[in-house]
């Protein structure tokens, strides 16, 4: 199994997990292969995805604090990277000087096929790029800008069904796009749709004592491959609903676990159950037919920020702020199989394995997370 992570410093880092890795547990002190990069921070890695773009292996795609986003790929002998192409987004780069405000403009999407490249900044601007800019000829050749609104926390393009994609954010609800639609090509609701909008969801009824309920939708996952009309969103107060836009515009199925804010979720072996992580540590599972907490993962310390996810095979592969590695099977919650020290944040993780199905989630470090309370003691008293 080799493990491609990125972390805060905008280092790249690939090293194997040998296959036998149950039998020796809990490696702390296992170096990577391969480093790329220099300690700089502003080159840090908010998102990494892995797609087969050149030469039908699969390429490391990455976007930086900077707004750079890169394709890359280690040489078979190890030994260095190879830089295939690079784009620049230029508002996440304008706003570099300015990262000590509030809400800095920053990746909140990122997917790539042999053919486009996608991002999306949390301003709002969402961009379908051609990676081959000169094959016009190309039938799947897009190049689309969509301006929609500011404060988007996440962007998801459907695995299978490129050109559809579903977005939202702070007061912004979920949103299904068609980037191949052009404005007033298909009716929803009596509307024309805007700029490629089909489908756009509705706020949930107010609580009992009759107050509108906030909006902050802070992750989204298409339920599965096959079709586009399921959509999984993980919010900042806890709640984890699941749309059918067939049925309705409200979710038609809410679980409410923990008390802390979803980072980021994800739809486990089966497809009635979701993983999903909070800003303290924790990783649940939830049974999508009753709303069930599942089971809980454990070996995570409180505080560490689960930041990002991966499924291959029958495991769970994640890192987190406390910069550790770890590998769960996947439903045995209490015993953790596999983990090592890769010495600074992690932010990203994906495992290249081209013979096995994978699943890739990715979440950003820039969450205000709320601290961990010191437990007051007789002593301190």
């Amino acid at each position: 199994m080799r493990c491609i992570t990125g972390d805060e410093v905008g280092l790249v880092k690939v090293f194997t997990i040998p296959n036998d890795y149950e039998l020796n547990p809990l490696n702390e002190e296992a170096p990577p292969e391969l480093t790329m990069g220099k300690v700089r921070r502003e080159q840090g890695i908010q998102y990494m995805c892995q797609a087969k773009i050149f030469n039908g292996r699969n390429q490391i795609v990455v976007a930086r604090n900077s707004g750079l986003v890169q394709i890359i790929e280690p040489y078979k002998d190890g030994k260095m990277f190879k830089i295939y192409k690079e784009f620049i987004n230029k508002e996440v780069a304008a706003d570099v000087p300015k990262r000590s405000k509030k809400f800095p403009s920053k990746f909140t999407g990122l997917f790539a096929n042999k053919n486009v490249l996608v991002t999306c900044v949390s301003g709002g601007t969402i961009r379908y790029q051609p990676i081959n800019s000169g094959d016009f000829n190309n039938p799947s050749y897009i190049d689309k800008t969509i301006d929609y609104a500011s404060n988007l926390c996440c962007l998801r393009v459907h695995p299978k069904e490129n050109n559809i994609f579903a977005c939202g954010g702070r007061e912004r609800d979920l949103s299904l796009w068609d980037i191949n639609c052009t404005p007033g090509s298909i009716i929803t609701k009596n509307k024309e749709s805007k700029n490629g909008m089909i489908w756009n969801g509705k706020n949930v009824k107010s609580d009992f004592v009759d107050l509108r309920v906030p909006i902050w939708i802070t992750d989204i996952q298409f339920l599965d491959e096959q079709r586009t009309t399921k959509i999984l969103t993980g919010t900042k107060y806890h709640q984890v609903r699941l749309y059918d836009i067939k049925a309705q515009r409200r979710p038609v199925f809410e679980a409410s676990v923990g008390h802390k804010a979803v980072v980021s979720l994800i739809v486990g072996q089966n497809p009635n159950e979701v993983i999903f992580s909070d800003t303290v540590g924790n990783i649940f599972t939830v049974d999508l037919r009753n709303g069930k907490n599942v089971g809980q993962y454990k070996g995570y310390p409180k505080g560490s920020f689960n930041s990002s996810y991966y499924i291959i095979s029958s495991s769970l592969v994640t890192v987190s702020a406390d910069r550790f590695l770890r590998v769960h099977k996947i439903g045995e919650f209490h015993e953790q199989r596999y983990k090592v020290y890769l010495n600074h944040k992690l932010t990203c993780v994906l495992v290249n394995d081209d013979d096995e199905p994978i699943v890739e989630e990715t979440a950003d470090l820039d969450d205000n997370r709320p601290r961990a309370k010191r437990r007051k003691t007789k002593s301190n008293e």
